[in-house]
């Protein structure tokens, strides 16, 4: 799956890294400059060491000026950690608004990776939201000429400010100091409400997997060709519908493997859409769920929520939230996945809904 996902990566930067004039210019940009972070502060990107600080670069020592550009440097300070970040912020967003990362860069020589992540900050007492960005690969895009790149991205609900981080992985070694990216224009541009299409503003609110309770399955060994229901590596697995208080579907897997129900949609463009997908579960084990889009170009590209939800013999309703910004989307598939040892597990009342500002 991570072939697939560094395939759409590439395919896609075969028409963000053409030598064209930008579109914006970095005037118009929400990200302020000024607010380079000096210190560390609450909502740090997910991958920092928290048993130390040395990660963080302060900006006027990670960035330097070159006229109209800023070199991202790493200074010679003796820290051994494989990433190093600095932050811009705290500086105000819209919520639930589509946005574009937008710059020109070139790549200095060297084995590490630019990444690039944000923190957002919502309404009181919600905690900060970390969300991984874009990456830059050394080994596809290393280049002495600048070329424009732009990532679009969407702002979750509630979202007030965002921490826009900017990293370096020196790809499982030590970052060694040096120049590492020269930018210019370096940017984030509103482009508009995400509000969804004419053709899915009215699937708003309605239920877009083919069934929810079960009630209307057959009891018995739930088929996935009938019901459209996949899985991964599914060694040791099992899926059937069972009576309870009322119809649930039972998966349990063994102690190999590691498995991804698949529950999709039918066709539908989810570009420019926040979904939610949402279930009720209990049972042994822990589980992620997430969301995944099937893309015209590759087969799909995945993302899982952060936490990691741990069964009990009660019944608890989970929830994931995934936006859509690419065109080529086709329809979506919602998974309940899991690489604990062994899980037993009982779900109802699933859902993905497009969920509109």
């Amino acid at each position: 799956m991570l072939n697939v996902r560094i395939l759409r990566f590439v395919l896609s930067l075969l028409f963000l890294a053409l030598p064209v004039e930008p579109v914006f210019c970095g005037n118009n940009s929400v990200l302020d400059i000024s607010k380079g972070l000096e210190q560390p502060l609450q909502g740090q990107p997910l991958n920092v060491n928290k048993k130390n600080n040395d990660e963080f670069i302060p900006f006027s020592k990670a960035f330097k000026k070159d006229g109209d550009f800023l070199v991202l440097t790493v200074p010679n300070e003796g820290s051994t950690q494989c990433y190093r970040y600095t932050g811009i912020g705290p500086f105000p967003v819209k919520p639930m608004r589509r946005y574009c990362l937008s710059f020109k860069s070139n790549l200095c020589q060297g084995e590490f990776t630019p990444m690039f992540s944000a923190t957002y900050f919502l309404k009181e007492p919600q905690p900060p939201v970390f969300h991984y960005l874009y990456n830059l690969y050394k080994d596809v895009h290393y280049t002495t000429r600048m070329m424009l790149r732009e990532w679009e991205f969407a702002t979750p609900e509630s979202a007030e400010n965002m921490v826009f981080w900017i990293g370096v992985s020196g790809l499982g070694k030590r970052v060694e100091p040096g120049k590492k990216t020269v930018f210019q224009d370096l940017a984030i541009l509103e482009r508009g409400p995400m509000n969804g299409t004419a053709e899915t503003r009215p699937l708003a609110g309605r239920n877009l997997l083919p069934f929810s309770d079960f009630e209307d399955q057959p009891l018995g060994p739930f088929d996935p060709d009938q019901n459209i229901f996949n899985t991964c590596k599914n060694l040791n697995l099992s899926a059937e519908v069972v009576q309870r208080d009322s119809k649930c579907l039972h998966i349990v897997k063994g102690e190999k493997g590691y498995t991804f129900p698949h529950f999709m949609t039918k066709q539908i463009n989810f570009n420019n859409c926040w979904t939610e997908f949402s279930c009720r579960i209990r049972g042994k084990g822990t589980v992620k769920l997430g969301i995944w889009w099937r893309l015209k170009a590759v087969h799909y590209d995945y993302e899982h929520s952060p936490e990691l939800i741990t069964l009990t013999d009660q019944w608890q309703t989970v929830r994931a939230r995934r936006y859509c910004v690419d065109p080529t989307t086709e329809y979506a598939a919602c998974s309940i996945t899991t690489q604990s040892p062994e899980v037993d597990m009982e779900v109802d009342d699933i859902a993905l809904k497009i969920i509109l500002p």
